[in-house]
């Protein structure tokens, strides 16, 4: 089965946001960039910061149609206010006119070992994921992947 994640999403609905939440005593940057693997351009990039009490917002310029097939690489940075506070969790959420949509995988991740922010050292987490747009379309049950039926 495929490690790679996936974001379905519906036809001609917009706007597609991305939301970055964090646990308390948590602070955290984080940059996305959207890409076309075919031409291998960058379609969009951006930068979002986070903390426990403003979670970090991003709507998509790119329209629906156009996410198709486009991968979405990101890299969190994390670091604790509280150097007593090593724990935290971080969560994207995907909306589409401000509903969830459909992920293959999760996009949270629970970290064990953060670094106190002051210590100038940060948790970095890499990852990526490729938009569907959902036309008929069906997981293949052997790969794990969106096919078109």
């Amino acid at each position: 089965m495929s490690d790679q994640k996936y974001c379905i999403l519906k036809q001609d609905k917009n706007p597609i946001t991305i939301t970055f939440k964090i646990d308390e005593d948590m602070q955290s940057g984080s940059d996305f960039k959207l890409f076309d693997p075919k031409t291998k351009t960058v379609i969009e990039n951006f930068k979002i910061s986070s903390s426990y009490e403003k979670p970090g917002v991003y709507k998509f310029t790119t329209k629906v149609d156009r996410l198709n097939g486009l991968k979405l690489n990101y890299m969190l940075v994390i670091c604790s206010k509280n150097p007593n506070n090593f724990r935290g969790k971080v969560q994207l959420d995907i909306l589409q006119a401000g509903l969830p949509v459909k992920l293959t995988a999760p996009l949270s991740y629970t970290l064990q070992n953060v670094p106190p922010c002051n210590f100038g050292n940060s948790e970095k987490i890499k990852g990526s994921l490729f938009f569907v747009v959902n036309k008929d379309l069906t997981m293949n049950p052997f790969t794990g992947r969106p096919q078109n039926q």
